[in-house]
């Protein structure tokens, strides 16, 4: 593995720590701690909770999947500077301009679309090295910053 890919693969798993930190600290937060040091959950929230593991997260209510939104723009956010970076180490002008492209795409909010994400895993696997170079014609005139 390259240094860079290195980097950004630690970045990623001091995300993914942070995350679960979080979570911990809420969860923790719900229960009672009892002086041997063991802890309680709520019924109410082994309820609600294993609803939600058992619902496919297209399936939950809107609210709900707000929260794994905004865990998803936390990793979408980093994984669109690292492939910056990875982009820019190579050097390669045409992975650029579609980057630049796709980049514009997501600051303007459509970052859900189905098309844009498989472009841009497409984008950062090739960065990586993992495929052949995309060479898809969906933005015939991709503009440069």
């Amino acid at each position: 593995m390259t240094a860079l890919i290195n980097q950004v693969r630690e970045t990623l798993a001091d995300l993914e720590h942070a995350i679960w930190a979080h979570w911990m600290n809420y969860m923790f937060s719900q229960g009672t701690f009892n002086p041997d040091g063991s802890w309680v959950m709520p019924p109410c929230k082994v309820k609600c909770w294993q609803r939600q593991m058992a619902t496919p997260y297209l399936e939950l209510p809107e609210a709900e999947r707000e929260s794994d939104l905004h865990q998803a723009d936390k990793i979408l956010a980093l994984l669109t500077n690292s492939s910056a970076l990875i982009l820019s180490s190579r050097q390669n002008r045409a992975y650029q301009r579609h980057h630049d492209y796709y980049l514009r795409r997501f600051l303007d909010g459509q970052y859900l679309d189905p098309d844009f994400l498989q472009l841009r895993l497409a984008l950062v696997r090739e960065a990586l090295g993992l495929v052949e170079p995309y060479t898809s014609s969906s933005d015939p005139n991709p503009k440069t910053v």
